[in-house]
This record gives structure tokens, sequence and C-alpha cells, in this order.
């Protein structure tokens, strides 16, 4: 119980580090996936999906999953941040809203993959795909605008912020995996470089 308990503690207190911790996540739950589905069957022209239903797809999924814990602390503590000392938080609070919801279908892709055999899992799938992008463009896109305003963050995390939000805007319009690709990625740098930031700055 008292292991327990130390566990829970842990969690609450790791503030900016969910956010490495997230990515680091994620990208183990890739890169098992990548390395251990044949070698001449997946490509970049393939989607990310397609991880989540090759020979060792679990990994992928659980990634996606577990990721998505550590996002959503992740965020919840940027939302504090942000929102301290603020009298009026309506704007930040829709902005974490869309954030919320662009995760939680994230993390819903590990438990619906893009499974084209069974078309009412496949549908869920492309739902989910769609909100994560959808509402991750709008959380992105509008605290851009925030880091850009704020003394509390760089104007370096507004222009990485923006170029994220186009390349989203762009892979919704286009449906093109190397876009895709790209740009999560880049996403992933992005969290990890504020989570630092953070951390070195002690917020």
């Amino acid at each position: 119980m008292k292991i327990l308990n130390k566990i829970k503690t842990i969690l609450r207190n790791l503030n900016s580090v969910s956010g490495i911790i997230a990515v680091c996540i994620a990208l183990l739950g890739y890169l098992i996936a990548y390395l251990l589905y044949p070698a001449q069957e997946y490509h970049i022209g393939y989607f990310g999906s397609e991880l989540g239903v090759g020979p060792v797809g679990v990994y992928f999924s659980l990634g996606l999953i577990f990721s998505g814990y550590f996002f959503l602390k992740f965020i919840s503590y940027l939302k504090k941040v942000i929102n301290i000392g603020k009298v009026n938080i309506k704007r930040e609070n829709w902005i974490f809203i869309s954030a919320k919801i662009s995760v939680i279908a994230y993390s819903l892709l590990g438990v619906f993959p893009g499974i084209s055999n069974s078309p009412i899992i496949f549908m869920i799938h492309g739902i989910l795909v769609f909100l994560c992008y959808s509402f991750g463009f709008f959380f992105i896109f509008f605290l851009s605008a925030f880091f850009s305003q704020s003394p509390k963050f760089l104007k370096f995390h507004a222009y990485v912020g923006y170029f994220i939000a186009f390349g989203i805007l762009t892979f919704l319009f286009s449906w093109i995996s190397v876009i895709q690709w790209i740009f999560t990625l880049t996403y992933f740098v992005w969290i990890v470089y504020i989570a630092g930031y953070m951390l070195h700055k002690k917020r």
C-alpha cells in the first residue's frame, strides 16, 4: 500500500517532466512496432496507423494509450502555469479543452486500430484520427498565439507551434502520409522543448 501511495505521489508531482515521458513512451511504441514490422512491407508512404495493425501492433497501441496519460498530465500542468495570476481564463480553458479532446482521441486510437477488415472499428478509427488532428490544430494554434504574447515563454515556442499547426492543417486537407510523419515528429520535439524550458525555468 505504501509503495502504491509513493507511486501516486510521484505521478502527481511529475509536472513538466510528464511531457518528456509522454514523448519517450510514444516514440518507444513507434520504434518497437516499426523495427519488428517486416522491412519489405512498411515504408514512409504508409500512415502511422499501419504500425498499429502490424505483427506487433500491440506495442504501438500501448504506446498511444500510456503516452496519452502523460500527455494529459503535461497539458494539465501547462494549463496551471499559464493560468497563474490570471483573472479571465475563459480563452485558456477552451484551448485546453481542445487539447484534452485531441489527446483522448489519440489514446483511443490504441484501442481502435485501423483494421480494414472490420468496418465499424475502421470507421471509429477514422473519426478518432480526425478528432485528434482537428482539435490538435486548434490547441496548437491558439496555444502558440498565447506564447507569442506571454513573457513566460519564448517567441520561438510560438513560431514552431504555428509551423506545426500549418502542417496539421495541410495534412487534414491532403491526407499525405509523409506530412503526417514530419509534423507528428516535429510536434513531439516541440513538446520536449517546452517541457525542458519549463523545467529549466522551474515553472
